[in-house]
């Protein structure tokens, strides 16, 4: 998403993704940007920082319109099956208020998943080590999300609800 001289746009301006699939949206307008679909997508909902890139997944079939800040509009189709597996690696916060495993490395942008098997929601956030102001996503019990950190570096992704439940991710440059 970026600015032009007629306001904000996507580029490009229609995509289609196999259901199940996801697009990555990187905000380059200088401006917080929420996006919405028409009809319900059934994306999750998401707001752009600037400069920020989110992958978002699309598990519902059909035709949508994603709309941004200053009526920016994505023409989306969402097709078929995507015979997409689950991005690895999985981390997994337990029942024990704890991730599985403790240490994990990933490379920089590349998805992996994080599964609520604990008895209730958990808001996992993952900060810069040490400290630092980072992202976080909530999960529901049984939740499954897909995540993906853009910058090398050493993580900790801890619970809110369970700050000493914490796994350290290692993001290496590709």
């Amino acid at each position: 998403m970026g600015s032009s001289t007629r306001g904000y746009s996507f580029s490009p301006g229609e995509v289609t993704v196999q259901r199940g699939g996801f697009l990555a949206i990187t905000n380059r307008s200088g401006r917080v940007h929420a996006l919405v679909s028409e009809p319900d997508a059934g994306m999750v909902t998401s707001v752009l920082g600037v400069d920020e890139r989110q992958v978002i997944q699309f598990p519902e079939v059909g035709s949508f319109t994603v709309t941004g800040a200053h009526r920016a509009v994505l023409k989306l189709t969402v097709a078929g099956e995507s015979g997409c597996g689950t991005p690895e690696p999985t981390l997994t916060v337990t029942g024990k208020n704890t991730f599985s495993p403790a240490k994990v490395s990933v490379v920089a942008t590349e998805n992996f998943t994080v599964v609520n098997r604990s008895g209730g929601p958990q808001t996992v956030m993952c900060t810069p080590d040490p400290g630092g102001n980072g992202d976080n996503s909530r999960l529901e019990k049984g939740e499954t999300q897909v995540l993906a950190i853009d910058k090398p570096g050493r993580y900790v992704c801890a619970s809110v609800q369970h700050p000493d439940a914490r796994v350290v991710v290692t993001v290496k440059g590709r």
